[in-house]
């Protein structure tokens, strides 16, 4: 299609006013063809890529259903990925794990190798990040545009997956290849297991920062479209009015910050940004629980948000915090960051911090050198740390590895490291400081439309519903392995694994104590089997189930499941 098309809303003009044409800029026709895609679709619900997850060896082990405990979704796209992935994976995976399949107990690696990833690069994460069984590469992965809602897609593609494989898992947490975790794996179940069913994300309310939300607010008056192969932006309106880089950005300049190239075009986009509720402000790394991952997937105000979102400027630090905080999930959030992050405005004029590593970091943190990992990063209360380059700061490495070394020999804090999350529980022992107060979506009935997202709708109950069983379910397996155990020290079986031991015992007198232990667990079995039925039901939690059961039934009584899966 050459010259200015027949239609005159789909000619696109650049920062300066001129009409591009596509003979001489390919942007031209890969704007265009979003332009097209986006009004061909009907659906307000940006289309996911929906990963089979298959197989999952470690997972699919579990017995009675699929499960792990945390689930690391890692975005790759540097060419040091394989550096930072490994050590990640070595630390943050359970002793053992890759030994014990069928324990509910191991973590799962998610990896997005993004699609703008240089073929070699690539080919060096695939060497040297080797065929694992809690490895997995997400087999559509996106052109992930820094500040572009393709961030935030590529993320609800792996969450969406996890929902549709219906995995269970405990925790969902983010991370890029620039970061570096500061925990070991039992590191971070002693902390979750203090604070069960929470989720951690910074939230920074607005008279924190007044000047960002006025920033993300004036960019949602426009309708932002990523162009195909994350080539740049074409910005429109939703009535067609005609738009120029001084009216969108404030001057006339071809980019904004480090992003992409901006255009601008007449043609008129569906753009539902109007329907937002109140929006909330802060960044995209984030460990969510996963009855939020499932609300974020399926509740209609999480949906409308998504759909909301996709059409903004810098979506990856709004979606989940005005997802979570417009929910009934409010309550649970950790309104914290817990990421190490150092910002070079602490340290004098940013602009030339950034100016000095190239314009590829501008806006950015700082990356880590020796001195701020040693004497800040490792002695922060926090989870992990970024930014880590290799390739500008190569003695890190070793450093951290030493540093980790001793850590997981321990499976504890390093030497002067506070203990995960203390500088805050101190003070805030709940950790509910800074949660926003409730909106007028913290009622909302939690019936799920999953419409547009690859699978049947689902109702789910409230956090606390759901809690509430699980408690149950864990009271009644805790007593029915009690009378498991006094059945089998009736049978002279000390070890309780049902093959009598060396010792036979005295089975005729031990009568009486067997039939009153077996009445035990029928007798709990089915009065706890019915409230934890009618929790659920009430609640409508059908995935709920699944969950109890794998986590109190492989988790809490693992026996159990080793037990069936020889079976």
């Amino acid at each position: 299609m050459a010259g200015p098309v027949s239609d005159p809303h789909l000619n696109i003009t650049d920062f300066d006013g001129r009409l591009l044409l596509p003979e001489s800029d390919p942007l031209v026709e890969k704007c265009r063809s979003a332009l097209r895609a986006r009004e061909e679709r009907s659906s307000l619900l940006p289309p996911l890529r929906i990963d089979p997850l298959l197989p999952l060896p470690l997972a699919d082990a579990a017995l009675p259903t699929p499960a792990v405990r945390f689930v690391f979704f890692i975005m790759a796209s540097r060419s040091y990925a394989h550096e930072t992935i490994n050590r990640n994976v070595h630390a943050l995976q359970r002793k053992g794990a890759l030994n014990e399949p069928g324990t509910n107990e191991s973590n799962l690696f998610l990896i997005h190798v993004d699609a703008k990833m240089k073929p070699e690069d690539r080919a060096t994460l695939l060497a040297n990040v080797r065929e694992r069984p809690d490895i997995y590469y997400m087999r559509n992965p996106r052109h992930v545009m820094w500040a572009g809602f393709s961030m935030v897609s590529s993320l609800f593609d792996a969450m969406a997956s996890l929902v549709s494989r219906k995995l269970v898992f405990e925790m969902f947490i983010n991370l890029s290849d620039a970061d570096l975790t500061l925990r070991t794996d039992g590191e971070l179940r002693q902390f979750f297991g203090r604070y069960p069913g929470r989720s951690i994300m910074s939230i920074v309310p607005r008279n924190r920062d007044p000047r960002r939300y006025k920033l993300h607010e004036s960019f949602r008056r426009f309708c932002w479209t990523e162009c195909e192969g994350g080539t740049g932006w074409v910005v429109a309106t939703s009535d067609g009015h005609q738009l120029d880089a001084h009216t969108v950005l404030g001057k006339k300049k071809c980019c904004w910050s480090r992003s992409a190239p901006i255009v601008y075009t007449r043609y008129r986009v569906k753009c539902p940004t109007a329907n937002l509720p109140e929006v909330f402000h802060g960044s995209q790394w984030a460990s969510l629980h996963w009855s939020l991952v499932h609300q974020l997937v399926r509740h209609p105000t999480a949906q409308g948000v998504l759909g909301a979102m996709e059409h903004t400027l810098l979506p990856d630090e709004a979606m989940l915090q005005t997802a979570a905080v417009n929910s009934p999930l409010r309550k649970t959030l950790i309104a914290q960051h817990m990421r190490f992050i150092e910002w070079p405005q602490l340290h004098g004029d940013a602009n030339k911090y950034w100016a000095s590593l190239g314009p590829q970091f501008h806006g950015g943190p700082m990356v880590l050198n020796e001195t701020l990992t040693v004497h800040k990063a490792f002695l922060t209360s926090a989870m992990f740390a970024r930014k880590f380059d290799p390739t500008i700061y190569a003695d890190v490495l070793p450093i951290w590895d030493t540093w980790m070394l001793s850590k997981l020999a321990t499976d504890g804090p390093g030497p002067r490291q506070p203990e995960t999350g203390s500088a805050s529980y101190h003070n805030d022992p709940r950790l509910e400081a800074n949660i926003p107060t409730a909106t007028a979506h913290e009622s909302d009935a939690l019936a799920v439309d999953a419409r547009g997202l690859g699978q049947p709708g689902v109702r789910y109950s409230r956090s606390s519903s759901i809690e509430l069983g699980a408690f149950i379910g864990f009271g009644l397996l805790k007593t029915t392995e009690h009378a498991h155990s006094l059945a089998a020290h009736a049978h002279g079986d000390e070890d309780g694994d049902g093959d009598g031991g060396e010792g036979h015992g005295h089975a005729h007198e031990a009568a009486p104590s067997v039939v009153g232990a077996f009445v035990l667990v029928w007798v709990f079995g089915l009065v706890g089997a019915g409230t934890l039925f009618a929790c659920v039901t009430a609640a409508r939690a059908v995935e709920c189930s699944p969950f109890v059961l794998a986590r109190l039934v492989g988790i809490l009584h693992p026996k159990s499941a080793n037990d069936a899966k020889k079976v």
